[in-house]
């Protein structure tokens, strides 16, 4: 298994190489939408499959150090989370562990779009890109901690549903 560390660096690194791919996307389809790709792959390197862990993650620890009012906001937000789900469990899947995740980050604004009406009909091709590059940084975070994404499936568990490694 990699260190906390060893994942923040490998996001980090995958975001030069989703920077150049949006960009040239971007431009042979003429949609700004596809830079929504940069913006989840920025936002999956702060916001990790491990949140489903209840200690303080190495981009929380990060995150406190450079503003620690944000920091420790970011850490209550997400707490309902890591007791909700069990590590390894459903947060180590592709692509469901992907979407529960954005869904949380996305519910407030989604109770402010429903309480106030706000019309943001363009906003959903954009999403769906910050799905696909949420999804690339999470799928390497998912091979650094040895569970083939691919075969989500047809992974064998244990009894308690945890995920038998290198199998």
């Amino acid at each position: 298994m990699a260190t906390g560390k060893i994942h923040a660096q490998t996001t980090q690194s995958n975001i030069k190489y989703i920077v150049v791919s949006a960009t040239g996307l971007g431009i042979y389809l003429h949609n700004p939408a596809v830079f929504g790709m940069i913006a989840g792959a920025v936002i999956a390197h702060w916001l990790t499959p491990d949140y489903d862990l209840n200690t303080i993650q190495y981009t929380q620890r990060m995150l406190i150090r450079k503003c620690w009012i944000m920091g420790w906001a970011w850490r209550v937000y997400w707490y309902p989370y890591s007791i909700l789900c069990a590590h390894r469990g459903s947060s180590h899947t592709w692509p469901l562990g992907t979407l529960i995740r954005l869904v949380y980050l996305l519910l407030p604004l989604a109770i402010l779009v429903y309480c106030y009406s706000i019309n943001l009909a363009g906003l959903a091709s954009w999403v769906g890109f910050i799905f696909v590059g949420q999804s690339l940084q999470d799928w390497s975070h998912l091979r650094l901690d040895h569970i083939m994404p691919y075969a989500v499936f047809t992974q064998k568990r244990n009894r308690r549903g945890k995920v038998k490694l290198g199998v």
